[in-house]
């Protein structure tokens, strides 16, 4: 169940492939990521000047874009809320159609 939390799954990637560096939440929170993150976890409502290492959805990943952001997609991990178990995401053929993503992006702000 834990390969679905995709904060714990985010953490993990982050531990190993970028080392301590801090990561914001923007339009999205995970408590599995606060608890297995080993740098520092920041909460945005806009996004600093500067490169800046973020977890979001894709609605917001978009929003960003839109903005003109210039963003830069390192891996995407797939979610489901693992406490609202339902038939659909049981059953292993429909659970892909169950199944929303997150992202770990990296955003430039000009």
């Amino acid at each position: 169940m834990l390969r679905y939390q995709s904060g714990s799954t985010a953490a993990f990637y982050a531990n190993n492939e970028l080392k301590g560096g801090a990561i914001g939440f923007y339009g999205v929170n995970s408590y599995a990521m606060e608890y297995y993150l080993d740098a520092r976890l920041l909460r945005y409502d806009t996004i600093p000047a500067g490169p800046s290492l973020v977890f979001t959805t894709a609605e917001h990943r978009d929003s960003l874009i839109a903005r003109g952001h210039a963003v830069k997609e390192l891996k995407s991990f797939v979610q489901f809320p693992v406490t609202r178990l339902d038939l659909q995401f049981i059953n292993f053929y429909t659970r892909e159609s169950a199944l929303d993503k997150r992202f770990l992006i990296l955003v430039n702000h000009f």
